[in-house]
């Protein structure tokens, strides 16, 4: 095999010709999957060694040996970081050998001291790995804790980012963790077990069957496991209790078995521990909640309807929760044919919310409103979420996917709402004051089935994704109101009514494609995707006497149906050699939306649209560590059913809304760019994304203000002061973003230095009194995180971020500002002689620019002080204190189309606990 060898590393390409036999395959991961680009093939005769064929795998993995004899040879396939692939094979014809799968290489020296600086980033093609070992965390540090320390790596209350983008799916040697919930994962797998952690574009599963790029991907973090600890048990166990009936209990055990794994995870508390994703929010967002496009709530937000997603909402909820939660996860390679991956997770939340709220709005330039509001609400809700992954290979060419997913939720929510609208000279317009109590059911239903398979000419694939959904909401509301207007003197309105409210929306669709090589670096792919949505909503509000007889208010009420139909034809090729990846995409469309009112009046409407959807991916690697990613995408939302609904929500009396049967699809251009550069030997890194979406016909929100008293087309009467919401399409929306990351070593400090920037720019386009405005916010933002590599004994955090934002809108330009936000942040553990450990984190919160109350600064300062026992330090006993100076609070703004909005919310005070932790080791 010395030959073989040389011809690997040496020669390049060496070839004998034979009688013109073929030998044909694909080279796989073992962990997630995707093809191992610089994988090399080769076979030798076993009888003389003599090299026969030599090839490079292409780009997808996929390798060719041509012009062999028939024979028996030995099959070798090799690539750095792999472990070696032998095969004896005989030879009698031409040979698909289907898929190869390379396991990770990962070997443990005896008795070997390496001095110098340890490489914490590298870059391989579409993939950056951050190589533990160079980012030292305490023994008890989790998954959340190592990736704080990363440069380009976010964490905080929306989740977790990388290189600028939200990250969506976390797996574990790549391997679906809980579903696509990235929180849990973090929280579970502790830092001590990690050998690496991996970023990357993850492809929809048929681009990563067909090995075509078709351009959806998902950001996801892939965390490689330590391989001593793939075959063994680990996890941690927690309780603590205070005064005032404080708690928390929890803990995780993994058993991990080579590819047999399972994960159970469960927790208890009332002090606001929360670890669920927006998984577990089921059918609002599509279903009863219109969901304005501003991304800011209006005053009604749902209230009386009990629609708004915070009554669904069982991840980071604002206010106080009381949360218990269970979970389970298992994974299993059953054999060579099967892949099971299930998972089951259940939570229960009880939340306290109590909010402030200023708004001030965009009217005209010689016009000024303002609206202030209490709103303070409590709910109690339990959901149920189950996963389902199997993938079954019926043989070397075909195989089968199927991922159902059903979650479903009961949510009881009760809700009081105090809220007024001022004039620009401080008068009061009105008032009003709002109790309501809502009860509701949802389930989603999911699932999808992918048959893939493969013919026997290298790269020539077909595949069919067919998928279903049923989402089902509803919900009874009660709600009573007494709205007064102060313009009327004497003048005020009671509302005591009750509200039926029932969603549906199923979909079907339907995706084929096929692909075809052409020539040795080349694909084609053709492909067809149909799809159907049916939505209906039915919405009845009943007036209630004081003998509480209910009464049909046909202005408020509504049945109302609709479907919308896609077709879309698909072309695209792909261009792949050595450095370079090109990728042009060109589809049609043709969408055909219809709907029919049946009550309280019957109305159809139907509009078609045709599209034309261009895209392009260009990668290109300038070496081993730098490559630079352009990507241009465009595709079309439609409205949902309760934006085309026209009924009016009267949840907040004092602000209307409805739906706009009018609505047309939207239709987005997005434009971005990625570069990426390590040095391993000064350990330098640095990566930038720059990106831009600007879309037509986008669907935003038109507010009416009243300014005398008004009778809406829809018959309703809007008094004085009042306001009236529904949606609209306006061109003109533009989102842009540039990030850029640069982490670098500090060794006189054993420290990693990462600085973060980012500039942004949004464009967003309303109506206001049936004038367009355009509300445009520039930001700046500056981030600095200096974290230690001292040892596992002294660990330190210092970071400071802040952002710096300009809002300007056409209408009232004494309305645009200047606001600052900052955040300043230290955290500090230490393990002292005696095994004493201490940890701290401390942070000072500043906002600047903001309404005159909602301006201030404050300091929260957290610390613990334990004792570590048992043997190998494995528990903890010890005492915490958060908020020791007492001044934690919550502080938030929001800018949309139509106004600027200023939020405080309810946070825990100071409080004490005593904690016991133990942790759970052994690898095997």
């Amino acid at each position: 095999m010395k030959k073989l060898l040389m011809a690997f590393f040496c020669f390049g390409t060496v070839m004998v010709t034979g009688q013109g036999l073929k030998v044909a395959g694909r080279v796989l991961s073992e962990g997630d999957g995707e093809p191992v680009m610089a994988a090399t093939a080769a076979i030798a005769s076993i009888k003389d060694t003599t090299v026969q064929y030599f090839d490079l795998t292409d780009a997808d993995g996929y390798f060719q040996l041509s012009g062999i004899s028939p024979a028996f040879y030995k099959l070798e396939v090799r690539s750095v970081g792999y472990q070696v692939y032998e095969k004896i094979i005989r030879i009698q014809g031409s040979l698909e050998l289907g898929v190869i799968r390379l396991a990770y290489d990962t070997m443990e020296l005896d008795a070997v001291e390496v001095r110098g600086q340890t490489v914490g980033v590298i870059i391989s093609g579409d993939t950056t790995a951050y190589l533990s070992n160079a980012y030292k965390t305490n023994p008890d540090a989790s998954a959340e804790d190592l990736i704080r320390k990363m440069p380009g790596m976010i964490v905080d209350g929306d989740g977790v980012q990388a290189e600028g983008e939200s990250v969506k799916r976390i797996l574990v040697d790549g391997k679906v963790f809980f579903g696509d919930d990235p929180s849990i994962a973090l929280k579970t797998i502790p830092a001590q077990v990690i050998d690496r952690i991996e970023v990357f574009d993850q492809l929809s599963e048929q681009s990563r069957f067909t090995g075509f790029n078709d351009g959806n991907t998902t950001k996801t973090i892939n965390i490689i496991t330590k391989r001593e600890f793939q075959n063994g048990q680990f996890g941690k166990a927690y309780i603590g209790a205070g005064p005032d009936e404080k708690y928390n209990g929890g803990g995780n055990i993994n058993f991990f078995n080579e590819d047999q794994r399972i994960t159970l995870v469960g927790l208890s508390n009332n002090i606001n521990v929360q670890n669920f994703s927006s998984e577990d929010l089921v059918g609002v967002s599509s279903g009863a909640e219109r969901g304005r496009p501003g991304g800011g709530r209006p005053p009604g937000r749902g209230v009386g309807s009990g629609s708004s997603s915070s009554d669904f909402l069982t991840g980071q909820q604002s206010g106080i929760s009381q949360t218990e939660s269970f979970g389970v996860n298992f994974t299993d390679d059953m054999g060579e044919r099967l892949k099971l991956n299930t998972s089951y997770f259940y939570n229960s939340s009880d939340n306290s919310n109590d909010q402030l709220t200023h708004q001030e709005y965009f009217l005209s330039s010689a016009e000024d409103q303002q609206y202030e509001e209490t709103y303070d609400s409590d709910s109690e809700n339990d959901n149920h979420r189950i996963n389902l992954r199997m993938d079954y290979s019926l043989n070397d060419k075909t195989s089968i996917l199927f991922t159902p997913r059903i979650s479903f939720q009961q949510n009881l929510s009760e809700t009081d709402l105090q809220g007024m609208f001022d004039a620009a000279d401080g008068s009061r317009l009105s008032t009003t004051q709002t109790q309501s109590t809502t009860e509701s059911g949802a389930y989603n239903l999911s699932n999808d089935l992918l048959i893939r398979h493969r013919m026997n000419t290298p790269g020539r694939t077909i595949s069919l994704g067919l998928r279903s959904t049923a989402n089902h909401v509803q919900q009874e509301t009660l709600l009573n109101a007494l709205t007064s207007y102060t313009s009327k003197e004497g003048t005020s309105d009671t509302t005591n009514q009750r509200t039926d409210t029932e969603v549906n929306t199923a979909t079907y669709s339907a995706n084929l494609r096929f692909t075809e090589r052409i020539g040795d670096a080349s694909m084609l792919e053709l492909g067809y995707a149909a799809g159907i949505t049916y939505n209906d909503s039915n919405k009845e509000t009943f007036g209630l006497d004081i003998e509480q007889n209910a009464q049909l208010d046909t202005t408020l009420s509504s049945v109302f149906e609709s479907q919308y139909q896609t077709h879309q034809w698909s072309t695209g090729y792909m261009y792949r050699k050595s450095s370079m990846m090109l990728r042009a995409g060109l589809a049609y469309e043709y969408a055909l939306l219809s709907g029919q009112s049946t009550f309280p009046t019957s109305e159809d409407l139907g509009r078609s649209f045709q599209n034309v959807l261009p895209s392009v991916m260009l990668r290109y690697e300038f070496d081993d560590s730098k490559n630079i990613r352009l990507f241009y995408r465009t595709n079309t939302q439609e409205p949902s059913v309760t934006d085309l609904q026209d009924v009016v929500d009267n949840s907040n009396p004092l602000s209307l809304e409805s739906g706009n049967s009018n609505l047309r699809q939207s239709y987005s251009h997005t434009l971005m760019s990625r570069y990426g550069a390590a040095n391993s030997q000064r350990g330098t890194s640095f990566f930038a994304m720059v990106s831009t979406t600007q879309t037509n016909h986008y669907i935003t929100s038109s507010t009416f203000t009243a300014a005398q008293d008004t009778t809406l087309e829809n018959g309703i009467r809007l008094l004085s002061g009042g306001q009236f919401t529904q949606p609209v399409n306006m061109n003109g929306y533009l989102n842009s973003k540039v990030f850029t990351t640069y982490g670098l070593p500090l060794s006189f400090l054993s420290s990693g230095l990462n600085f973060n920037t980012t500039l942004s720019y949004k464009l967003t386009p309303g109506q206001v009194n049936g004038q367009a405005n355009k509300s445009r916010s520039t930001g700046l933002g500056q981030g600095l995180v200096l974290s230690s590599n001292i040892s596992e004994k002294v660990d330190f955090t210092l970071s400071y971020d802040g952002s710096y934002y300009i809002v300007k809108n056409t209408f009232q330009p004494q309305l645009n500002n200047n606001y600052y936000y900052q955040v300043a942040s230290a955290r500090l553990n230490l393990i002292l002689p005696a095994q004493i450990v201490f940890r701290t984190d401390f942070s000072h919160q500043l906002y600047a620019g903001l309404s005159d109350s909602y301006n201030q600064q404050y300091a929260l300062w957290n610390a613990s002080i334990g004792k570590k026992i048992f043997s190998e330090d494995r528990g903890e006993i010890g005492v915490s204190i958060f908020d020791l100076l007492g001044q934690n609070t919550s502080i938030s703004r929001e800018v949309t189309e139509t106004y600027v909005q200023d939020t405080q919310t309810e946070v825990l005070g100071t409080y004490f606990m005593v904690n016991f932790s133990y942790n759970f080791r052994n690898a095997n």
